[in-house]
């Protein structure tokens, strides 16, 4: 039986339905829009805050910003890139990557390591932002100690799930699922699937590792998220700027988006196929959304933007010496910090 729509051509298996592969038309065009604007976004926010420091924030925050868009970078560039070429190369009936192991359980291994780090750097941003609205000024200025160990925190936990699935492979505990091999579908959440070869402790285990690196840190940024609006509600008498609170909605709504589908799916062991590469494709949301979400909340980085665009001359408003900024004045937070 064959599918076609106006872009890409499958030919479908007797256990595939017109429904999954119109799922992975969706996948691979939204796959394409996550990694363009993704990297360029990315890309951007790095030359305005390196170059130009168009971003006016305090300097943990601007540093986890940083931090951040090298973390979706990554993801787009290591992890996305290749599963888009394992993509197209499968539209043409062939394995870019070779048909041996080796590449497909690297990519398996480290998969996930930058959506935890950018989960982790998330909630440590909103962290950040409440200790600046309850302490303005005894966390308004960090160490560069400080800001390492950040760094050095999310590097450590995101290379936890790398470590565990290369440690089970050594030890052939774990294996790759590789049906998609012999399909034609394109479904990217199979590329790298692992799978467990030797007790259901495994999959207790690797539950356990997913509500700890997903439900837990999603859980508490609710929290962070909550508690900066009771605050700033209570500490501005109702003079908050409505569109910053929308922000704060948005955000965590996005990020629930991008990540909960993907929990479930995981953790369920019973989702349809083509739930399971829907709920992949929404978590490449959280790739790209931020650079626009700190366009619409600080008002330094949107004027460079507009004037950077129009091809004019970008100036920055300057903080005068000695002026402290209130943190409540802007309350975007989450992946903001604005």
């Amino acid at each position: 039986m064959e599918f076609v729509n106006a872009t890409f051509h499958f030919r479908m298996s007797d256990d595939e339905t017109e429904n999954a592969q119109i799922i992975y038309g969706f996948e691979i065009a939204w796959e394409q829009i996550c990694f363009i604007l993704g990297v360029s976004g990315h890309v951007f926010v790095l030359y305005a805050t390196i170059a130009h420091k168009a971003i006016k924030l305090d300097k943990m925050s601007i540093w986890i910003i940083k931090n951040l868009a090298v973390a979706d970078i990554g993801n787009c560039v290591l992890v996305l890139l290749p599963i888009l070429l394992t993509q197209y190369g499968k539209l043409n009936g062939m394995l870019l990557f070779g048909s041996g192991d080796i590449f497909y359980k690297v990519l398996g291994s480290y998969i996930n390591s930058f959506f935890v780090a950018n989960i982790v750097l998330i909630n440590i941003l909103s962290l950040n932002k409440l200790l600046r609205c309850i302490y303005p000024l005894r966390n308004l200025y960090t160490t560069r100690s400080q800001r390492i160990k950040v760094t050095a925190l999310t590097i450590s936990l995101s290379l936890v799930p790398a470590f565990w699935h290369i440690n089970r492979f050594s030890k052939g505990f774990e294996t790759l699922n590789e049906v998609w091999r012999d399909l034609d579908y394109l479904g990217g959440r199979n590329i790298a699937d692992l799978k467990h070869i030797t007790s259901d402790k495994n999959e207790i285990i690797r539950d356990i590792l997913v509500y700890i690196y997903i439900a837990l840190p999603s859980l508490t940024l609710i929290i962070f998220n909550s508690a900066v609006v009771v605050f700033a509600i209570q500490k501005s008498n109702n003079a908050i700027n409505k569109k910053n609170l929308l922000i704060v909605l948005i955000v965590t709504a996005g990020f629930f988006i991008s990540f909960i589908p993907e929990s479930v799916s995981t953790l369920s062991h019973s989702t349809t196929l083509e739930y399971q590469e829907f709920a992949f494709s929404l978590i490449w949301l959280s790739c790209w959304t931020n650079p626009f979400i700190y366009l619409a909340v600080n008002p330094s980085f949107r004027e460079f933007t507009k004037k950077r665009f129009l091809c004019r001359k970008a100036t920055v408003e300057q903080v005068p010496l000695g002026r402290v900024v209130n943190p409540l004045i802007n309350i975007g937070i989450a992946s903001t910090g604005c």
